[in-house]
Formats: C-alpha cells, sequence, structure tokens
C-alpha cells in the first residue's frame, strides 16, 4: 500500500477540529479511500436504464402492468389536487 499526502482548502474550524481529532483523521481517511478506491462507472446512462430496465421487469413480474400504473399515478396526482 502506498501513501499520498496532499493538501485540502477547508474552513478554519475544520482545519483545526482536524488537528486536534485523531478520530476525525481517522473518518476523514476511511471516506477519501472508500472514494477513491470505488471504480468508477463506466458509463453512468447505460447503468441507469439498465436499472430501470431491471425494475420494470420486476415490476411486471409481480403483476404491475402499464394499465395499473397509469391509475396509481392518477390516484396520486387526484390526491395532490
Amino acid at each position: 500500500m502506498t501513501t499520498l499526502t496532499f493538501e485540502v482548502e477547508v474552513e478554519d474550524e475544520a482545519a483545526e477540529r482536524i488537528r486536534q481529532s485523531e478520530q476525525e483523521r481517522t473518518r476523514i481517511n476511511l471516506l477519501l479511500k472508500s472514494l477513491v478506491e470505488t471504480p468508477p462507472v463506466p458509463d453512468p446512462k447505460k447503468k441507469i436504464f439498465e436499472t430501470m430496465d431491471r425494475m420494470s421487469r420486476i415490476a411486471q413480474s409481480n403483476g404491475l402492468t402499464e394499465e395499473k400504473l397509469a391509475e396509481i399515478l392518477e390516484e396520486i396526482d387526484q390526491e395532490r389536487g
């Protein structure tokens, strides 16, 4: 494993809190590590459409039809007035 050192601009209060708290530094380290170790989604548009298609198949397999969905959305519109 490699350690990187870099500078981040933060407000004075945050800087002081980070300097004084080992727990805060550990928390930030874990957040940054998670951020940089998570591979980026190659094509976010493709991913969301795949997710929507999967949700649609699940809904259909549970008996949701376009007609039932239209009824549900109409009820919601009516409730909102």
